[in-house]
């Protein structure tokens, strides 16, 4: 190590203290960013058991109490890659009555900053996508103009 003019050994020791404070510094580093890496994987890890578990029926029926007015939900995966991987339809209405359609929603979960987040898009033309959930080829004409802003 070249030797500072008139700062000798003190010197030496304090270029060391800094060099093993950066290393420190750089080693913390990559350590948190590491962490960042192993928490987004268990995130998406997370989203994939959500997006099996998330299609199918759901009613408030079974209820302890007479609901006021029965309704079900439908929720289909869908392939639509321009708004994300893991996109559902989603179509709500009165139990029994495939007629009385109350909402339709796009739901997009994604990984963002660390944690799962759901969008709720609305449907441009809703009519168009009436009952899709029991016809999943419908969807294949999806397009980014369908989806009202």
């Amino acid at each position: 190590m070249a030797e500072l003019p008139g700062r000798g050994h003190a010197a030496r020791g304090a270029m060391r203290r800094v060099a093993v404070l950066a290393t420190a510094l750089l080693a913390l580093g990559a350590t948190l960013l590491g962490g960042c890496a192993t928490e987004s994987r268990l995130r998406e890890a997370d989203l994939a058991r959500l997006a099996a578990l998330l299609p199918g029926r759901y009613d408030n029926a079974a209820g302890g109490s007479e609901p006021e007015l029965a309704l079900q939900r439908d929720v289909l995966r869908i392939y639509a890659p321009f708004l994300g991987e893991s996109v559902f339809y989603a179509q709500e209405g009165v139990l029994g009555d495939e007629r009385r359609v109350l909402s339709q929603r796009l739901l997009v979960l994604a990984v963002e900053d660390g944690a799962i987040v759901q969008r709720a898009l609305a449907l441009a033309d809703p009519q168009r996508w009436r009952s899709g959930h029991r016809d999943p080829d419908l969807f294949e004409a999806l397009m980014y103009t369908d989806v009202a802003a």
